[in-house]
């Protein structure tokens, strides 16, 4: 088992042991029992038991979460969009991807009127209203907004580029970036596969 680390803050801790029976095996986890602070109980005042994830630790309060949660280590995607067979780990991310076909963005920036399709995207669009950048790049301590963008300034340092110019061998961190400079190459729109 990889053992748990609790901050010191939420309370008391001692181990008990949980078994539980999945519709496949037997699991036996190490569970942790808190005594948080009230405003952190959630269920009628109980203490709550958190089950551990033994890959990474990250602990659940319920078997269905850790279960939900162990796909992400697994793999295993089984809500699958039958629209173009991309397979995701949860049923809401499926029903977010789905908006993608339907051209449905419920979600919209206060702002400026943007839509978003997911609640997430909107979130990360209104840092870009407000000049807030959380994401800090551990080489060179750049931030941006969101981690998409410090993700795709990290080909900056790698030099590992997933998109390249056939032409002059720049690197893209985007396919929509290398596209635009294949326009100032060509002249013409280029033609997607």
């Amino acid at each position: 088992f990889k053992e748990l680390s609790i901050s010191p803050s939420l309370g008391k801790q001692s181990n008990n042991i949980l078994v539980y029976l999945s519709r496949d095996s037997l699991v036996c986890f190490q569970t942790v029992t808190i005594e948080a602070p009230r405003h952190m109980m959630v269920k009628k005042g109980r203490e709550r038991t958190l089950l551990p994830c033994e890959v990474c630790g990250k602990a659940f309060d319920r078997p269905s979460l850790l279960r939900r949660h162990m796909r992400t280590h697994t793999g295993e995607k089984p809500h699958v969009c039958d629209v173009c067979g991309k397979g995701f780990s949860t049923s809401s991310s499926l029903n977010t991807h789905r908006r993608i076909h339907s051209g449905e963005k419920p979600h919209q920036c206060h702002v400026c009127g943007k839509r978003f399709t997911a609640s997430s995207n909107l979130y990360y669009h209104r840092m870009t209203h407000s000049k807030e950048k959380p994401h800090k790049c551990t080489l060179c301590s750049k931030s941006f907004p969101t981690p998409g963008d410090l993700k795709s300034h990290m080909y900056v340092h790698s030099g590992s580029w997933p998109f390249k110019c056939h032409i002059c061998n720049r690197g893209f961190s985007k396919q929509t970036n290398l596209k635009n400079h294949l326009f100032l190459h060509t002249g013409e729109p280029e033609q997607s596969p």
